[in-house]
């Protein structure tokens, strides 16, 4: 089973990206806010993050520059989505 974190706050892209990603063996959780993605991280090891880059509190390249300076995230894998 492989850990996703999808940060995304639109919930018709949300719908979209788990759709198009299936359920099969990968578990996918979902936040909507950079402080949100943060905790995630802190909280859970993942195997990749799907970020969009326009967060409704902070701009997506603030987040990762957070993540890059994490040792504890900064060799998760990171797929930008740009809207």
């Amino acid at each position: 089973m492989k850990n996703l974190l999808l940060v995304e706050d639109d919930e018709i892209q949300t719908m979209s990206i788990r759709e198009l990603i299936g359920n099969g063996d990968v578990k996918t959780t979902v936040v909507a806010s950079g402080r949100e993605a943060l905790a995630a991280i802190e909280s859970t090891k993942y195997d990749c993050m799907v970020l969009d880059l326009g967060l409704p509190d902070m701009p997506g390249t603030e987040l990762l520059e957070k993540i890059k300076n994490s040792p504890a995230s900064r060799a998760m894998p990171i797929i930008n989505l740009y809207r």
